[in-house]
Formats: structure tokens, sequence, C-alpha cells
């Protein structure tokens, strides 16, 4: 968990089911946007120094012992997706264009 600005930034995660990216409201513990990840995430959420973008990693393993690890970076005040790196075989995604 993560605590910036007015709002808490938590990664949901159970074994063997797709993870999420949540944020909360810190004043009420509302939810206030929620990111669906296509693979597992124990990893905590980092936040931009300007609180802009939230970045999360995520690392499962489709079949052992092949993996997939990508790392996402999504709007800090909305939850959108802005980009996404697969750092398996090094590729990206920009979102939007």
């Amino acid at each position: 968990m993560v605590a910036r600005g007015k709002n808490l930034l938590v990664n949901a995660f159970k074994h063997r089911v797709p993870a999420s990216l949540i944020s909360l409201s810190q004043a009420t513990g509302a939810q206030t946007w929620t990111a669906a990840l296509p693979g597992g995430s124990r990893m905590v959420p980092a936040v931009s120094d300007d609180g802009a973008r939230v970045y999360l990693g995520t690392f499962w393993a489709p079949a052992w012992p092949a993996f997939e690890a990508d790392l996402f970076a999504f709007d800090a005040s909305t939850g959108a997706p802005v980009w996404l790196q697969n750092l398996t075989d090094r590729t990206s995604v920009v979102e939007g264009k």
C-alpha cells in the first residue's frame, strides 16, 4: 500500500487470480478507481514525484519455466493505463496512440 495525495494505492492479489490496482480515498475509504492487471503481482505500487503516474510490475508464470513480466504506468487520478512495457521480450505499448 502507498499513500499519495488524497488516495491510498493498494495492490490486491490472490493466488492464481489476476491482480488489481485499487485507489481508495484516504478520507472515506471509498474506492476511487481500479485497474485490472493480466497477471499476478506482489509488488508495491510506486508513484512519480509529481504524483501524476502510478507504476506497478507484474510477474506470472503461464507455464513453468516460462514467465511473463510487465511494467505498467497508470494515470494516478483516473487509473487509466498510460503505457505498458513487457519486460520478458522488451516490447512496449503506448495507450491512446
